[in-house]
């Protein structure tokens, strides 16, 4: 958590390629302005990147913060989970402790989701949400 955070603060805070014109995108449609959607206009252009406009903005509502990095932390938090869950899934089928530990050390090593925390893209929300319900089923 604290590679994370020191990734997150020692970064920049600007948004790059598709994740970054999203999150603009939910800034400007938060503030009432809808230009992005004209004609010949991005999201006019994408209209598959509506969904994670939607999402975002929902976020900056919640969170009003209009900068990046607060999905930064978003993602750390992702990805935190998912290994967590990714300990008690394996705790609970395998029920060696030691299969436990490797398994959370092979997914933080082989699995660099924290390096993928800075592409605020909706990617790792959606692994999350997959790991979440796959966690609580396994877990009484």
């Amino acid at each position: 958590m604290s590679f994370g955070l020191l990734l997150i603060f020692l970064t920049s805070f600007a948004g790059r390629d598709d994740a970054g014109t999203v999150f603009k995108g939910a800034v400007q449609f938060n503030a009432g302005n809808f230009s992005l959607i004209k004609p010949g206009a991005y999201f006019y252009r994408y209209p598959h990147q509506l969904g994670l406009l939607s999402f975002e903005r929902l976020v900056l509502y919640l969170i009003p913060l209009p900068v990046i990095s607060v999905f930064y932390v978003l993602n750390l938090g992702m990805v935190i989970g998912m290994n967590y869950a990714t300990w008690k899934i394996t705790d609970e089928l395998f029920t060696k402790p030691l299969v436990s530990r490797l398994a959370v050390i092979m997914s933080f090593g082989f699995l660099p989701l924290v390096f993928n925390i800075m592409f605020a893209y909706g990617l790792m929300y959606g692994l999350f949400f997959l790991v979440l319900p796959f966690s609580s089923f396994y877990v009484t």
